[in-house]
């Protein structure tokens, strides 16, 4: 389950959905893979949850693909713990043996991630 509530939203869904096509469906990272998650370029915290600027506005949000929200969020190779990672909703899911080593040999060459200009 996502952290905070607003993920669970319409408004969110559609948000997402116009990120995605903006960027053409490729991650806006590594210009590889396919974008499939609307990641906030300025994280969402508890402390500015409530500030519409962070979290509903579309200069915040890039579409990047499940490998380089990992990487940003978890380090390289993403958030790995006992077999376990995020989806790209943020819900928890088990991984096995081979996706763990796909997991460990991908590149650290990753491009960095925008920054937010205000």
């Amino acid at each position: 389950m996502a952290k905070y509530s607003f993920y669970n939203t319409t408004r969110w869904r559609k948000l997402r959905q116009f990120v995605i096509d903006r960027a053409g469906g490729i991650c806006e990272v590594c210009h590889v893979e396919k974008g499939t998650i609307a990641d906030h370029i300025e994280e969402v915290t508890d402390d500015n949850v409530n500030d519409p600027n962070i979290v509903w506005n579309p200069e915040n949000l890039q579409a990047v693909c499940q490998d380089c929200h990992n990487r940003k969020h978890h380090g390289n190779g993403g958030a790995v713990v006992d077999g376990l990672m995020f989806d790209s909703e943020g819900n928890l899911i088990v991984i096995d043996d081979s996706d763990l080593i796909t997991l460990a040999n991908q590149s650290v060459s990753t491009p960095p991630l925008q920054t937010l200009k205000r």
